[in-house]
């Protein structure tokens, strides 16, 4: 993981930091948020080259911003999951989620990107069927990868987003945040089957620490 502080070893051993082992903590852009969310679940499409796509966004888009061509209809198969880059732009009607993570609308040159923080951003990764989807599969790689143990799955779904183990208070909060949705889960299990697919009270508990680590910084 990276440090903010330089400390004497590591200006030691790479004094150039050429291993990008220390430096400032800056929110990746908004093409590199969705397209690390589909690494991280094992959905990221990476062909090169080819056509753009048409990934998910809510219905309506296009219909109300008055744009030609007839309403956005979202791609299927592997197209949902090529990497942003690729993603079908209309200026009068760009996808909302980038839109929201500050990208450009192409309209005219961006010289640079300004970097906010609002309301809305959280609502993206908590809402937006894309990012729900990546938060399922992330879990089910979590299970298939660390079966049989809820703790090491959980534990195992922030290493792949954070690069590194959970601190002390972080693992009470992903534990403190599994528990409940566990036991209602438990309570409700078509509720469960609703977030993971199955009859499954503690894979639907994963789905939501995976969803909220989606959503944390």
């Amino acid at each position: 993981s990276v440090s903010l502080v330089a400390n004497v070893d590591a200006l030691t051993r790479d004094p150039d930091n050429l291993l990008l082992s220390r430096g400032p903590r800056t929110r990746l852009l908004a093409e590199q948020i969705r397209d690390s969310a589909l690494a991280a679940s094992g959905l990221l499409n990476r062909t090169i080259g080819g056509p753009s796509v048409k990934p998910w966004q809510p219905p309506g888009v296009w219909s109300e911003a008055g744009a030609s061509g007839g309403d956005y209809v979202p791609d299927t198969g592997e197209g949902l999951y090529r990497r942003s880059l690729y993603t079908y732009r209309k200026r009068t009607a760009p996808p909302p989620s980038l839109i929201t993570l500050d990208a450009g609308s192409r309209e005219i040159c961006q010289a640079r990107r300004l970097t906010t923080n609002t309301p809305l951003q959280p609502l993206i990764f908590l809402n937006d069927m894309s990012f729900f989807e990546c938060a399922r599969k992330l879990a089910d790689r979590c299970v298939a990868e660390v079966p049989g143990d809820a703790a090491k799955q959980r534990e195992r779904a922030f290493v792949i987003l954070a690069g590194r183990a959970p601190r002390p208070a972080e693992r009470a909060a992903i534990d403190e945040l599994h528990a409940p949705q566990q036991a209602e889960y438990e309570q409700d299990l078509p509720a469960a089957r609703s977030v993971c697919g199955k009859e499954d009270p503690s894979l639907a508990a994963l789905v939501v620490v995976c969803s909220t680590l989606l959503t944390s910084d």
